[in-house]
């Protein structure tokens, strides 16, 4: 009897191989399907649909420049974002840029205090961002200048409860898509303000510094516990 006869030459042969070829086709799909079942119920599917926390952890970027600026002179501060600045899976909420400058010279004068005007320009960067400008006296309390780009719109990192979505979809509405990244540039000019007659008591310069600050976030998602 050769090889060929030894495996289907019987019924009961033939019975053998039919049931262990379902079985091999069978076995892995249900395997495969009860994962996929454990996973949703364990809340660990984004595609998913249930009740959700929203978390976020928060950090911040900054980056500061400070210069001496005499009457007319500019100081342009260029900041440079990009991803390798960011961990996996961050997110830009926010750009905010700050001036600062202190006239203590003027022997309290108050319309002698030197001041700044500044703009800020986006068009370096990803994203629809429009120019800024503001402006101000040295005071060094107060900023001279300030501004503020907000990138997720809607963010405040305060924990929030939703149902009836994915988990997908949640992180999806969270990302920045990429806005954001590129040069920004805040371009500041002094304006120094000297009483008549008071010019050997002060200076002709102020010291002009400028903040960047990214507000950056990762969002954590998890199942309300009873949930999926």
């Amino acid at each position: 009897m050769d090889l060929m006869e030894k495996l289907f030459g019987t019924q009961r042969a033939i019975t053998i191989w039919v049931v262990t070829v379902i079985f091999a086709i069978v076995f892995p799909a249900y395997f495969m399907t009860m994962a996929g079942s454990m996973d949703t119920a364990s809340g660990n599917s984004s595609g998913a649909k249930g009740e959700w926390q929203v978390s976020f952890t928060e950090s911040t970027l900054t980056f500061e420049e400070t210069a001496s600026l005499s009457d007319g002179e500019t100081l342009d501060s260029f900041y440079e974002l990009t991803d390798d600045m960011l961990d996996e899976g961050q997110q830009v909420a926010f750009v905010n840029v700050t001036v600062q400058c202190k006239d203590n010279d003027d022997l309290g004068v108050p319309t002698t205090r030197d001041a700044v005007d500044a703009t800020l320009d986006p068009s370096g960067a990803e994203g629809e961002f429009s120019e800024q400008s503001d402006g101000g006296i040295c005071n060094g309390g107060d900023p001279a200048a300030f501004f503020s780009y907000e990138i997720a719109a809607n963010y405040s990192a305060t924990t929030y409860i939703v149902n009836g979505v994915s988990k997908q979809s949640i992180l999806d509405g969270w990302d920045d898509q990429g806005q954001a990244r590129g040069e920004w540039l805040c371009s500041v000019t002094m304006d120094v303000n000297s009483a008549p007659g008071l010019e050997p008591f002060i200076d002709s310069d102020e010291d002009v510094t400028v903040s960047w600050s990214v507000t950056v976030f990762t969002v954590e998602v998890s199942a309300v516990a009873g949930e999926l």
